[in-house]
């Protein structure tokens, strides 16, 4: 997939829409996503993207660091985020540039 400047275009100059597993496919790949209904999404300041831990930490006691979903919040705060049956069944999911802050 084309990554754009903040989201993805759709045919009408609006941000192209999309399921729940094409947005999952994108954040696996390295992109970002968001729902149009999260406050600030339009400005990419709101999303949520794979993060993938490597190693290990003086935190972890030797046990494997998995792979998550993280979201960024609009006040800039970054939380573990798992999806709801709602965010899974939705089709207004919109695919964020990764370089988007």
């Amino acid at each position: 997939m084309e990554r754009r400047e903040v989201y993805e275009m759709g045919s009408f100059g609006g941000p192209r829409e999309t399921d729940f597993s094409e947005a999952l496919a994108y954040v696996k790949d390295g992109g970002k996503a968001a729902r149009k209904g999260w406050d600030g999404w339009n400005r990419g300041s709101m999303w949520i993207r794979l993060v993938d831990p490597e190693g290990s930490s003086d935190f972890d006691y030797g046990m494997e660091n998995m792979s998550y979903l993280e979201l960024k919040t609009a006040d800039r705060t970054l939380i573990p985020w798992v999806a709801t049956q709602e965010d899974i069944l939705a089709e207004d999911w919109v695919l964020i540039n990764a370089e988007a802050e």
